[in-house]
């Protein structure tokens, strides 16, 4: 998608080192364009109100969103100032607070976390088990019972080509999935973490070793199985979802959040959102399938469900009819 004022914008993101932070910001342009196109100026030149509603077209999931959201903001109208591109040196958003950052939140929890969202979640999270957990639900490996993420070994991961191969309790068979650099480095941090420090309380526990296996259980005094379980990782997602208060934070609504990024890719990509693609997300997602007089398929009315135009729109700023 092309920016509004894009070759100020490209020159702003040229600036930044890294590919990560260049995306977030590229997401924060392409959901502000239709302000901008609306005022007929760039968004560095906004005023506060202004700035209010495309914070309000970002619609973030969490308080900290938000704040990182106004600080993506921030950062680019403190570089357009400094160049001389805003008209005054005036910025807006100083002294702004989180009282002004909490009327972003709507009280009705939102249910679905775009890859923005998603980033800022794993960033406040303490434990690399935790960021490699939510990561690798966000890229489609779960499994029944969250079996795949029980099976992940340090021995069955491609480190050069990000290829994670796992083994679901339900077809006791393996697949290999290939996902992002910012997925494998979450990974390979928690397969190397030695203490868990609990997101609730702050208290330190050791993590168990166990035969290479990237998720690990913590040591108590009555632990038996240093293998760890699926209860084990859904406490840990329940403790989350409660510290920051995120009431629709689920395996499956983290599997769907993914699953629209994915289909928001796709349609980047190829213009369109057919069978094929919606094939390729169930591949990816292992969702179950539908069998009917011998033959297999992927529901994809389901699907839709949650792939729908409004979340496109309202989280990849996609125009797409179904």
């Amino acid at each position: 998608m092309e920016l509004y004022n894009q070759s100020t914008k490209m020159e702003y993101l040229d600036t930044l080192a890294s590919p990560d932070v260049q995306t977030l910001l590229r997401s924060v342009f392409e959901k502000s364009k239709n302000t901008e196109i609306l005022y007929d100026k760039d968004l560095h030149s906004f005023s506060l109100g202004q700035i209010e509603e495309v914070i309000r077209n970002i619609n973030p999931a969490t308080l900290n969103s938000v704040s990182n959201t106004k600080s993506r903001i921030n950062t680019y109208l403190i570089w357009a100032i400094n160049n001389g591109r805003r008209e005054n040196n005036i910025n807006p958003l100083a002294g702004t607070t989180k009282e002004w950052e909490r009327k972003f939140i709507d009280n009705v929890s939102q249910r679905y976390l775009s890859e923005t969202d998603m980033f800022d979640l794993t960033e406040m999270l303490l434990n690399a088990q935790d960021q490699a957990l939510i990561q690798c639900i966000f890229e489609g490996i779960s499994g029944q019972a969250m079996s795949e993420l029980i099976s992940m070994n340090y021995h069955r991961i491609n480190w050069n080509d990000n290829e994670v191969t796992v083994k679901d309790v339900k077809t006791n068979n393996f697949r290999t999935v290939k996902v992002s650099n910012r997925c494998i480095k979450f990974i390979e941090n928690a397969y190397r973490q030695q203490v868990f420090t609990a997101e609730d309380t702050e208290n330190e526990k050791q993590l168990a070793e166990f035969e290479g296996s990237v998720f690990k259980n913590t040591v108590w005094k009555n632990t038996r199985n240093h293998k760890v379980s699926r209860g084990n990782l859904a406490k840990r997602l329940y403790i989350i979802k409660d510290k920051y208060e995120m009431d629709s934070l689920t395996v499956n609504t983290i599997s769907e959040s993914g699953r629209i990024k994915m289909a928001a890719d796709l349609y980047r990509e190829r213009g369109k959102l057919g069978k094929q693609e919606f094939t390729e997300i169930g591949d990816r997602f292992n969702i179950n399938k539908m069998t009917v007089n011998g033959y297999s398929y992927y529901d994809t009315a389901k699907m839709k469900n949650y792939i729908d135009s409004e979340n496109l729109k309202e989280m990849y700023n996609l125009d797409v009819e179904f």
